[in-house]
């Protein structure tokens, strides 16, 4: 075969280059390596995955109708923090708490 010479990292790199070369025909070559790259340098930091990941689905300008499970991770933290703000300012103003409430949360 003609990938005989490279080792299987650069193997992989090279098809999933391919792969995505064919199926998004508006991006540079430069752009498909960038992203490859960027895919197996940031497999252990979640965050900046993710980030690399929305960053070329941006890119590819191909990626249409809803994007929401992209953030489901921010929201679900930011609707938790929203309920946890809540209850602190409920828990300053006595009475606003029933007992049963404060029982649960302590």
């Amino acid at each position: 075969p003609e990938n005989s010479g490279l080792d299987n990292g650069m193997y992989v790199r090279q098809s999933i280059a391919n792969l995505l070369a064919t199926a998004f025909a508006n991006l540079t070559q430069r752009q498909i390596e960038v992203f490859v790259e960027g895919l197996f340098n940031y497999n252990d930091d979640l965050e900046k995955f993710r980030n690399h990941v929305r960053d070329f689905l941006i890119q590819t300008k191909e990626f249409a109708g809803d994007n929401a499970d992209l953030y489901l991770d921010e929201t679900e933290h930011d609707i938790e923090q929203k309920k946890q703000k809540e209850k602190e300012m409920a828990r300053a103003i006595p009475g606003m708490v029933k007992p049963s409430e404060m029982e649960e949360d302590e």
